[in-house]
């Protein structure tokens, strides 16, 4: 009884082995493996960065989204185009750049990106699906950090063995 087939085991021996361990420190693959393994802390160092990205796109996304459907709902409120409201602010950014070029350059440059990008010029409809657009990048955006989260965690902690001779009767 007990021991396996070369019988029960020597006291010396289970001396010699330590004391058992638990589940968790059984399957604490950070500290057997990950630690200690160059190309493991390689690998959890490029998904955590991945990660990082897909915060990063995804915060970004969900600003373009706000900016845009804003731009929309302001634009069919007031019944104007984006256009006209970027050309008027062009005084504005001109004001700015009087004691500076670059100022300037860099203002005007802001404001023409931020409406290419908010689609001036456009319909409120067209502004609005593209802040659907823009939505629907920053949830797979989520999506991906999920899974790369769930993917870290296998760096961490081992997945649990399954029982032996769970299907058979005793």
């Amino acid at each position: 009884a007990g021991g396996g087939p070369f019988g029960p085991p020597s006291e010396k021996l289970l001396e010699a082995l330590g004391p058992r361990l638990t589940r968790d420190e059984l399957l604490d693959r950070w500290s057997q493996h990950t630690s200690k393994c160059a190309s493991c802390q390689k690998g959890l160092s490029q998904v955590r960065t991945a990660i990082t990205a897909a915060a990063i796109l995804q915060g970004v996304a969900l600003a373009l989204s706000v900016l845009t459907m804003a731009s929309a709902v302001a634009m069919a409120s007031l019944g104007g185009t984006l256009a006209a409201a970027s050309a008027a602010s062009s005084p504005v950014a001109s004001g700015l750049a009087a004691g500076s070029s670059l100022l300037g350059t860099v203002s005007s440059s802001a404001l023409a990106m931020a409406s290419w990008i908010v689609g001036a010029g456009g319909s409120s409809a067209d502004q609005a699906m593209r802040a659907l657009i823009f939505a629907a990048v920053a949830g797979l955006a989520n999506y991906f950090k999920a899974q790369l989260s769930k993917f870290e965690s296998k760096f961490m902690k081992g997945d649990p063995v399954p029982l032996r001779n769970s299907a058979k009767d005793p």
